[in-house]
Formats: C-alpha cells, structure tokens, sequence
C-alpha cells in the first residue's frame, strides 16, 4: 500500500435523535485533524450526499438516500418542526418507504462551506 484514504464523514451519532448532522459533526471530526503525521499519504472523501434519518418511537428505523426539503413541502403530510426536522402527519409513502403518522424526520446534508 503507498497510500490511504480519509473518508471524512458518518462522524456523528445518527441513531440520536440530538445529533444535529450525523454526517458531519465538526466536534467529533476535530481528533483526525490533530496534526499527527498518518503513516501513509492520504486523500480525502468528502460528504457529497444527503439522506433523511427516520424514527419511529424513538428509534431510528431507517435513511432515505437523497432527501430534500422540497420533498416534504406537503404540509398534509408533513409538518416542518424546524428547518431540518419533520413530523409525519398522516401515513404516506416517500421515496417507496411507508411511514406512519407520528413518524419523525431529520434531514442531513453537508453545505459546502462546512467542506
């Protein structure tokens, strides 16, 4: 091997439902940006992705690749809590997933800024 690859995401805690972006949490990234020499060259993979994190009941049941405000604009159906955080009003389909009314969303994406 003559070099290795930092893939900079999936730092935070998505199963929390605290966890403000579990894609990338700058204060559990900080430690692989400690200033330590890694034995190898690196390159970098950077979070180019968004998803929507599901619960049901408290848990997380599942993610919903690509997801995105616009596809929650249904106010029937979805009610927006915060500006990344959703409240299933009525049962539904999204994406070919079924939830449930009472079913909550968390909508994670990285901005470019934050890369």
């Amino acid at each position: 091997m003559d070099r290795g690859m930092l893939m900079y995401y999936n730092m935070g805690e998505v199963r929390a439902w605290e966890e403000s972006n579990s894609i990338l949490n700058l204060e559990a990234a900080e430690p692989y940006l400690n200033g330590k020499a890694y034995p190898l060259p690196l390159d970098l993979a950077l979070p180019l992705f968004r998803w929507g994190v599901v619960f049901r009941e408290g848990k997380m049941i599942r993610l919903i690749n690509n997801l995105s405000a616009e596809a929650l604009a249904d106010r029937t159906r979805f009610f927006p809590m915060t500006p990344d955080r959703y409240e299933v009003q009525k049962g539904t389909f999204l994406q070919g997933h079924y939830l449930y009314q009472g079913d909550f969303i968390r909508l994670e994406a990285v901005q470019p800024a934050a890369l």
